[in-house]
């Protein structure tokens, strides 16, 4: 009952992760098939014209493609991954230190009786406090 739920789950979560790069993925192998069978192509048509001179031309063009195609995929994935994990990691950088902001008018700022508070405690807190204290007592 839960081996699908899971299955889809982590689909999900790798679909949200990578998505682009899978997309890119396939076009990039849709590239590759469309430029082989233009390649086999070409080839038929020197072969049968007798113009296999430059069959030689036609095959480095075609493994040139599909080098320059694989290696700017790479390059892309590389470069989008590095750019995910920037991104993540500069809010853990840029975020606000414990100092004291300057008070703005009331009007402004509900929260403001909060910031000017040395510790901010609640109801929770205040009820342990008087438990303490009562079991002290005793």
């Amino acid at each position: 009952m839960f081996k699908p739920l899971l299955r889809l789950s982590i689909l999900a979560t790798i679909w949200v992760k990578f998505g682009r790069q899978i997309l890119i993925g396939l076009v990039v192998i849709l590239a590759i098939f469309l430029l082989q069978f233009i390649a086999n192509d070409i080839n038929e048509y020197l072969n049968n014209t007798g113009q296999t001179q430059n069959l030689g031309y036609v095959l480095l063009a075609k493994w040139g493609l599909i080098l320059t195609i694989i290696i700017s995929y790479f390059f892309y994935v590389k470069v989008s991954l590095t750019k995910k994990t920037k991104v993540k990691a500069e809010p853990l950088k840029n975020q606000p230190t414990a100092t004291k902001t300057p008070n703005l008018p009331a009007t402004s700022d509900p929260f403001a009786h909060l910031r000017d508070k040395k510790t901010l405690r609640s109801k929770g807190d205040i009820l342990i406090e008087k438990q303490q204290a009562k079991n002290n007592k005793k």
